[in-house]
């Protein structure tokens, strides 16, 4: 039996193509995806009788919150259930977002923003993962 020379790999001289990851990890992302995780099971979330989010949709969700880029746009963000929905918002001074996710392969999302104390700008619209990432860009211009 041969030993193949290249199929060994000798620790001391491993390297990696890449240094680092093309983005930073946040601790605080992974908030996002233990909510999302923390939404099958507890019931201490719903009243009696309450509709819960589908697993299927929780996975949905999970792939869409996946795809936001840069990732760092996922902090802050609360996850909340409602009526078999999964909510995910974003709410500074002076504007929101929530994507809605009222279940699997579907993506609603609703902006706006307040000048003087009045909505200046809103909408409610079906998204794509990519669109919610330039709608969150948006969000987080200063």
């Amino acid at each position: 039996m041969s030993t193949l020379a290249h199929a060994i790999v000798d620790p001391l001289k491993y390297q990696s193509s890449s240094q680092r990851l093309a983005e930073p990890f946040f601790a605080d992302v992974g908030k996002v995806f233990s909510a999302l995780d923390g939404l099958i099971g507890n019931d201490s979330l719903y009243e009696t009788g309450e509709v819960k989010p589908s697993e299927d949709n929780v996975k949905w969700a999970k792939e869409v919150l996946l795809r936001v880029l840069p990732r760092h746009y996922l902090r802050g963000a609360e996850i909340e259930p409602y009526r078999g929905e999964i909510h995910a918002t974003w709410e500074g001074a002076e504007k929101r977002v929530v994507a809605y996710f009222p279940q699997p392969n579907s993506l609603k999302v609703y902006y706006e923003q307040v000048v003087n104390d009045e909505v200046a700008c809103h909408d409610l619209k079906n998204v794509t993962a990519a669109e919610l990432s330039g709608i969150l860009a948006w969000f987080f211009k200063k």
